[in-house]
């Protein structure tokens, strides 16, 4: 194969990275069926699975119901096996999943750009046209996290501590969400040693895991992208109002015209559109949902619905006590 054939081969394959647990493999379905329903039938995309459970079973079963789509790869990277490369001993992974994204950087050799997807949202967009964008000297393509910069705005003293001790931000008004990146996988490699970001994943449990790791290593060298690629939902019907609206003006103004023609929905939260009928933007996941072979597995709000009428205020009740906690939750954090 010529150098030529050879790089056109490489525009027409998107690397996506993303992470998943056995509970959360229906989900993971939905997800990379919503990249596929807006994709280019020209191009490959290829699925890189980091995880630390799936069994042969649970791969196969994954396959299986995406065989429909004979553009779409997958492939399963077990971490246990994986980390034997630069850690003396295994890892303490507990609670950390979210971490084995980073673990792309230095096991993904074959590639110098990828996409890193969470499980939880759904695609409106072809992201090869997120793949396409320009890094230049960036390590990282995101967007910033206006729930963060919210509620460091807030003034919550304990928030504020951890992120000037544990995880030293030098601007916290430009930290990113790390649910949907573009990431500079040759820059990265480059700029830091072999195994870097798995050694200091395995050190310490960071608050949010990942999204603290990059946000605190990369900063000043992360490109912004259109909010569109990554819209977080108004979790709880709390968020925007309470959290979101407290940063910056022209920042929030970005992201709710981000809210009407979303590229990418994120339900970044507790509250997700399978375990809540009153989810903000929850319709756009089961769109995707109710045509994929799962559709009959999940618990969508339409059964919800169907409950007897006696039983249907709990579900309005389970929504109220949820809205109150994150309430209170952020309350708590201000003391």
């Amino acid at each position: 194969m010529t150098t030529e054939s050879s790089q056109q081969m490489n525009r027409d394959i998107i690397p996506i990275i993303t992470v998943s647990s056995a509970a959360y493999l229906k989900y993971a379905l939905v997800m990379i069926w919503s990249v596929m329903q807006c994709g280019d039938r020209e191009k490959r995309y290829a699925f890189y699975i980091f995880h630390d459970e799936l069994t042969a079973e649970h791969q196969a079963w994954l396959k299986t119901q995406l065989r429909s789509w004979d553009n779409c790869d997958l492939s399963f990277l077990d971490i246990r096996e994986l980390e034997k490369v630069f850690l003396p001993k295994t890892g303490d992974w507990e609670g950390k999943s979210a971490c084995f994204s980073l673990f792309s950087v230095d096991f993904l050799q074959q590639y110098d750009k990828a996409l890193a997807l969470d499980v939880d949202l759904i695609v409106r967009r072809d992201v090869a046209a997120l793949y396409d964008t320009e890094l230049g000297d960036a390590l990282l393509g995101a967007v910033c996290d206006l729930d963060f910069i919210g509620q460091w705005r807030k003034g919550n003293k304990k928030y504020r501590h951890y992120y000037r001790c544990s995880v030293p931000l030098s601007d916290p008004s430009t930290y990113i969400q790390s649910g949907v990146l573009v990431l500079n996988l040759s820059g990265l490699r480059q700029r830091f040693p072999p195994g870097f970001f798995i050694q200091i994943a395995a050190k310490a449990k960071y608050q949010y895991d990942d999204q603290d790791i990059w946000n605190q290593y990369c900063a000043g060298c992360i490109k912004r992208i259109d909010y569109r690629w990554n819209v977080l939902h108004d979790n709880n019907r709390y968020r925007v109002r309470y959290v979101i609206d407290l940063a910056p003006k022209a920042e929030v103004e970005q992201y709710r015209r981000s809210r009407q023609s979303p590229f990418i929905i994120h339900y970044a939260g507790d509250q997700k559109p399978w375990n809540d009928v009153g989810c903000d933007l929850g319709e756009a996941f089961w769109s995707v949902a109710n045509q994929t072979p799962v559709a009959d597995e999940l618990p969508s709000p339409a059964a919800k619905q169907r409950l007897p009428k006696w039983l249907q205020p709990i579900w309005l009740i389970r929504h109220e006590c949820s809205r109150i906690y994150s309430k209170l939750y952020i309350k708590m954090w201000r003391r």
